[in-house]
């Protein structure tokens, strides 16, 4: 059986080599992460993969969070007690400043179907919607949001910040089940071979986890960009 595995595209990997290699492992979709990408940035990135590739892209929506805006140095570390003066505009930070982005916070978790027809009406009918489960209500309105969505996305990091760890592995079988018999392709992300990011081969554990993951019957697995995209794609699609 052939699954499919989605990258995503970043910094250490935003390159036409390391794309054509993927597009050379199957791989079905190259995601960008807009947590991570400004605005401004949007459109010339997606210019420069199509100028690369034909394979579809997909653009992930900002997460429920508030991120700081860009810094002097990546070294800056901040310590208890230090003194630091937060802004809402666009300011370089530094070890005394730091401004945040978005002015609010940006909801693309899909907590309710009133979620994903709000996505549809911004992206239009024909985008294909990938909605996250990744929160308590998601998981309590995944039925409307079947009904609504075109694939889903288990995000198994954001969850377990609020579904207690061991709990996971059960909820992504009884997500992938429903989904299934509603016949939704499924997403599994995060933390997935992780451990090649760093070294020349993944655990016995991560294969493991992946296998066991596939056998569940997901049509698609996520892969964060790391230095051995080839491996990782390799494997991603046992």
């Amino acid at each position: 059986m052939t699954h499919k595995t989605l990258v995503t595209l970043g910094p250490s990997s935003m390159s036409q080599d390391i794309v054509k290699q993927c597009a050379d492992q199957g791989v079905c979709v190259f995601r960008i992460n807009l947590s991570h990408t400004p605005l401004e940035e949007v459109a010339p990135t997606i210019d420069k993969i199509r100028s690369w590739t034909d394979i579809p892209i997909c653009l992930d929506s900002e997460g429920a969070q508030m991120l700081n805006q860009n810094m002097e140095t990546e070294a800056v570390t901040f310590t208890k007690d230090d003194q630091v003066r937060v802004y809402f505009d666009r300011v370089t930070g530094d070890a005394n400043n730091i401004s945040f982005i978005p002015e609010g916070i940006a909801l693309s978790f899909a907590n309710r179907p009133e979620d994903v027809e709000q996505m549809r009406e911004a992206c239009g009918p024909d985008a294909n919607t990938i909605c996250k489960i990744e929160s308590r209500p998601g998981l309590a309105n995944l039925d409307g949001i079947l009904e609504l969505a075109d694939e889903i996305l288990i995000d198994r990091g954001d969850l377990s910040r609020c579904i207690a760890i061991e709990e996971n592995p059960f909820l992504q079988r009884r997500i992938i089940s429903t989904a299934l018999a509603r016949r939704k392709p499924v997403f599994v992300a995060t933390n997935q071979l992780e451990s090649v990011v760093l070294r020349k081969s993944s655990t016995r554990a991560e294969v493991n986890d992946v296998v066991s993951t596939l056998l569940m019957g997901i049509e698609y697995v996520n892969r964060r960009d790391s230095e051995r995209l080839e491996d990782d794609c390799r494997i991603g699609t046992l």
